[in-house]
């Protein structure tokens, strides 16, 4: 990655940036996370994995993000994680500082 948000090649060519991003399915919500199944087929597509945390999940379709990504589950990145809500009051209080429309 550099400066401007391109990505570098092995060959030091330009990459375009690209978004990466695994479907999932919503298993349960509870008052602080929602519990996500990342992969239900667990063939090919792959899920949440190490250093995701801090990653956005977005509704379908757009840039709004309802949580980060937290806690996974899976040796192989293709099961369950438990991921933050971004509606509680505590959080919506903590973005407020940087976003006041939050």
């Amino acid at each position: 990655m550099n400066g401007d948000g391109g990505n570098v090649g092995m060959a030091g060519d330009r990459v375009a940036p690209a978004r990466r991003y695994a479907t999932e399915t919503l298993i349960s919500t509870s008052q602080w996370f929602i519990t996500v199944d990342q992969n239900p087929n667990a063939q090919g597509e792959g899920g949440i994995c190490r250093g995701d945390s801090g990653g956005p999940h977005l509704l379908p379709g757009t840039s709004t993000a309802f949580a980060v990504t937290t806690a996974f589950f899976s040796k192989s990145c293709w099961s369950t994680s438990r991921d933050s809500r971004l509606d509680t009051p505590a959080v919506l209080q903590f973005l407020r500082q940087f976003a006041p429309s939050a």
